[in-house]
């Protein structure tokens, strides 16, 4: 675990891996959204850039933030995860809320797995 602060924005780097085999990719965040928890699910937003779910069901999530940002965004980049094994308990809406199983099998349909325990 690291924690650093960046201008504006702290990020720590949260455990939401819950396998060796993953693939993660830098990519820009929305401006303007604040005090991001690390396995918050993302989707693409306007301009490429990801932005965190309004739990509606019908949107399509593509990524998990691996890191914990506090403050407001305001050309931010992240790590997130856009292929293998999370934890479950760990995935949260912008809110610090437990996801649902719909997101779950949203993720799911797009490589990312939300599992429980060692399964």
């Amino acid at each position: 675990m690291f924690k650093a602060n960046i201008g504006k924005i702290t990020i720590k780097d949260e455990n939401i891996l819950a396998d060796e085999k993953y693939f993660t990719d830098t990519m820009p965040l929305k401006d303007g959204m604040q005090n991001l928890f690390a396995g918050t699910i993302l989707k693409m937003g306007a301009g490429e850039k990801l932005e965190h779910l309004e739990g509606t069901g019908s949107e399509d999530p593509i990524a998990v933030l691996t890191e914990t940002i506090k403050g407001e965004t305001k050309d931010t980049s992240a790590v997130v995860v856009v292929f293998g094994r999370v934890n479950r308990d760990k995935l949260t809406f912008k809110d610090g809320t437990a996801v649902t199983n719909a997101q779950v099998e949203a993720l799911r349909k797009n490589g990312i797995y939300a599992t429980k325990g060692d399964k």
